[in-house]
């Protein structure tokens, strides 16, 4: 199975996407939240200031959750 097929199997399988987004909460504090409760998909906008540096750290520290 390739990567597209994958990630489509997760959100299939998750049913939701949680979308983190600018809105003044600590994302880390929510991203652990989110893996305990059985994520294993999210995404982070672009649109966020911090994104190039807490996708670093998602992929780091979360290496099975997929992120789009």
């Amino acid at each position: 199975m390739n990567q597209l097929d994958e990630t489509y199997k997760a959100f299939y399988s998750q049913g939701f996407i949680p979308i983190f987004v600018e809105d003044g909460r600590n994302a880390k504090v929510q991203l652990e939240a989110a893996v305990t409760a059985g994520c294993t998909l999210i995404e982070y906008t672009q649109r966020r200031c911090d994104a190039p540096e807490m996708i670093s750290w998602i992929k780091r520290e979360f290496p099975d959750l997929r992120v789009v």
